[in-house]
């Protein structure tokens, strides 16, 4: 029996009465982007100056801390009988990963997350999608794609969870002839189809943030003619409906089951939940006010500071004109030389000065102390001190990472069920037997052998890591670490049966957990060599070892100069006409003296 075809009127009129809910959101978004990028950035950006942008220095700093490298998948088992599946699986996913660029898909959904929310949707490719994906995408493979929240609409009646919503939906373009010539698409639907302008603004009104760099025409300026198509995600009916925006919503362009994990294919990304609201709050909201006051300030300043003159005022002509033309430590005979005064006209405001001090103190405060994690400027005098600040200014961000990390491990979840459940490719992994490294072989999971074995019965836990930059020095401290608390004390013991391959086992591993493949290197050099003796020599001393790891080393670094907190304090009490005293002072400007 033919199942009845959805709907969509009723479905449309909730998108349409959702998309006028959200547009507060959308708005205040696209106001926040305009800030973030500045006057600079395009005819339609910010339209006020702003020569101090604090939220842009805020995001740069934030995307080098959380996305300093490209994310990989771990995978680990307490099942020793698939742990051989599960290291192909695991090598066979981080090629897919590398190949969709995941960190760049990664990077916009948290930027989008710090404006108002992130989305990132893992589906099947459909052929007129896959024209638009470039190298990325291939019609018929799974592919990630970052739905920005102008695009999103979804039902608003949700309160907790997006589990909860009726429907999810997002548009996207297609070329108009990929879908006149579907055979995918419904025919009745598929004739009704024109066209379709872009537009700078919403049906509900609002600014498109994509208005901010691109000037819109008419469709006679495309190179190609496209659609504006909007796919809906209903979990109740586990469907998927495929209609053109802007017709007249009575036939479905595509219905189709969802193919896919059982979420569904929309995975979010939100920094702070609000009580008995859906939508997160993101954390530049806080920011902004801040930084506007910042900017208006700073402005402030400079027009009192471009505004100020220096004159010198003078009663005897002759006595000015001699002063005048007098030359760099020259003699000048005046009868009068007291009525030669210089005078200052205008000036910084003392008060004015402190408040935008204040200001900026602020809302680097509110970035969780920003100067400190982004490593902006030193805030204590000694090494310890400044290592204590930073793991105290980190929390906030730390919180943050843990959100982006549980994002990507979703994400990486959900990648995992497509190639899982893929019928033609084979997952495949090379393969270095313990103790001959100059030898591999190559494993390969087939579909036929993932045939019956469900995925979320899979005793299999996926972790991303590697997604925190680290310098070469990093990685030297790294080597020196392993040499001085691993190697060094148990040489003798890597070559012994057993305990030996116990030991490559624990190098290995710590390699792979810190994403450190030198630590394989500098193990496949040491497997071959032959440990000193454990017995001492008469009249010998015991080999000196480092101290054990939970030892604690207490360095006292002294730094020249003040921190830029001292430093402020120090200008702020001098524009207020008072005198600072203590070291601080005699660090500045080396007497102590004014």
């Amino acid at each position: 029996m033919k199942k009845p075809k959805i709907d969509i009127g009723p479905l449309w009129a909730a998108y349409e009465k959702d998309e006028r809910e959200l547009q507060q959101f959308r708005t205040r978004r696209t106001d926040l982007i305009k800030a973030f990028v500045g006057e600079n950035y395009s005819d339609n950006g910010s339209k006020e100056e702003r020569p101090l942008n604090s939220i842009s220095q805020y995001l740069r700093s934030l995307a080098g801390y959380l996305f300093g490298s490209e994310p990989r998948m771990m995978c680990s088992t307490f099942d020793s009988r698939i742990r051989s599946l599960v290291s192909v699986f695991e090598q066979s996913g981080n090629r897919r990963l590398r190949r969709m660029r995941f960190k760049d898909l990664l990077e916009r959904a948290t930027i989008d997350a710090c404006f108002s929310l992130g989305c990132i949707r893992t589906a099947i490719t459909a052929p007129p999608e896959a024209r638009f994906g470039g190298y990325r995408k291939q019609a018929g493979e799974v592919s990630m794609d970052v739905i920005s929240p102008d695009s999103l609409v979804y039902d608003t009646r949700a309160k907790t969870s997006f589990f909860e919503c009726g429907y999810i939906s997002h548009r996207y373009w297609v070329l108009y002839d990929d879908v006149k010539e579907s055979g995918m698409f419904d025919k009745k639907a598929r004739d009704k189809v024109e066209p379709t302008d872009e537009y700078q603004f919403n049906k509900s009104g609002d600014e498109r943030a994509s208005s901010i760099s691109h000037k819109f025409g008419g469709r006679d300026d495309d190179y190609e003619e496209r659609v504006e198509l909007i796919e809906a995600y209903l979990p109740r009916l586990n469907k998927v409906v495929t209609f053109d925006a802007n017709g007249d919503h009575d036939v479905a362009l595509l219905e189709q089951d969802w193919i896919g994990p059982p979420c569904g294919p929309y995975t979010f990304l939100g920094m702070m939940p609000v009580p008995d609201n859906l939508q997160p709050k993101a954390p530049l909201m806080d920011l902004k006010r801040l930084d506007y006051d910042y900017n208006a300030l700073w402005k402030k300043l400079q027009n009192q500071a471009f505004e100020t003159k220096d004159v010198v005022a003078f009663l005897d002509a002759e006595d000015g004109n001699k002063f005048k033309a007098a030359p760099q430590g020259g003699w000048v005979q005046s009868s009068s030389p007291d009525s030669i005064k210089p005078i200052r006209i205008g000036g910084i405001n003392q008060e004015l000065f402190v408040q935008t001090l204040q200001n900026g103190k602020m809302f680097n405060e509110h970035a969780g102390n920003m100067a400190v994690w982004a490593g902006l400027a030193s805030q204590a005098g000694t090494a310890h001190q400044e290592q204590m600040m930073q793991e105290n200014s980190t929390v906030l961000i730390r919180s943050m990472s843990l959100k982006v990390l549980a994002f990507a491990q979703e994400l990486m979840h959900n990648l995992g069920w497509f190639d899982w459940h893929h019928p033609h490719d084979n997952m495949e992994a090379e393969f270095h037997p313990p103790g001959l490294p100059e030898f591999s072989t190559k494993r390969v999971v087939r579909p036929i052998d993932r045939l019956g074995v469900p995925y979320e019965e899979l005793d299999l836990r996926i972790d991303p890591y590697s997604m925190v930059y680290e310098t070469p020095q990093s990685r030297v401290a790294g080597l020196r670490r392993m040499m001085r608390e691993v190697i060094m004390p148990a040489l003798p013991l890597f070559n012994q049966p057993g305990v030996g391959e116990m030991l490559q086992t624990y190098v290995r591993m710590e390699a792979k957990y810190t994403n450190n493949p030198d630590f394989i290197e500098l193990l496949e050099k040491l497997v071959n060599i032959q440990g000193p003796p454990s017995d001492q020599p008469t009249g010998g001393s015991a080999p000196q070892t480092a101290s054990a790891p939970g030892d604690h080393v207490y360095e006292h670094v002294s730094r020249p100069g003040m921190t830029d907190q001292g430093e402020q304090q120090v200008m702020s009490q001098l524009m207020l006409g008072s005198r600072p005293g203590g070291a601080g002072v005699e660090q500045l400007n080396g007497n102590g003296k004014y």
